[in-house]
């Protein structure tokens, strides 16, 4: 069997969140970031709130007849307000709509093109879990909100 294709996990990731209409894409708006923002962005000014998202390699199970993998998802919500309530919103509606994936899991193994569902060809999404607490959240050094949200992808590659 092949690697996994993280970019095509990216992709989708991405297609889940922010292209079809749910409560987390109208909250978030266009500032979910794939990994660090470009030089633009920064140029004109990056919008807060907003949610940079990043691909960890994970743990890889193999038995003798298939092969899993478990990749993290870190999404870093930030914002200037002076309470973190805008980004524990934004959290808690992330958790929403990976719950939403969740109760149709045996839909993404059967239809991974649907554009409401998170699937990816070649992969079987097995489970989504949040591995990390809202309760993270910390000042940086420029005074912004910042809340690290972690999540377990099980997949089983086909």
């Amino acid at each position: 069997m092949a690697s996994l294709d993280y970019q095509k996990l990216k992709e989708a990731i991405y297609k889940y969140l922010v292209t079809d209409t749910n409560s987390f894409k109208t909250a978030i708006g266009a500032s979910f970031y794939d990994d660090e923002p470009n030089e633009d962005d920064y140029t004109n000014g990056i919008p807060y709130p907003h949610c940079i998202y990043s691909l960890l390699p994970g743990e890889l199970d193999r038995d003798s007849s298939a092969k899993y993998e478990k990749p993290v998802i870190r999404f870093t919500f930030f914002d200037d307000q002076g309470d973190s309530s805008r980004i524990t919103n934004l959290a808690a509606l992330l958790d929403a709509r990976f719950d939403e994936c969740e109760s149709g899991l045996n839909a993404l193994a059967m239809n991974p093109d649907d554009e409401h569902d998170l699937g990816v060809a070649g992969m079987t999404i097995l489970d989504v879990r949040r591995i990390t607490t809202l309760s993270n959240l910390m000042k940086t050094d420029l005074g912004n909100w910042q809340l690290p949200v972690d999540y377990r992808i099980e997949i089983q590659r086909t």
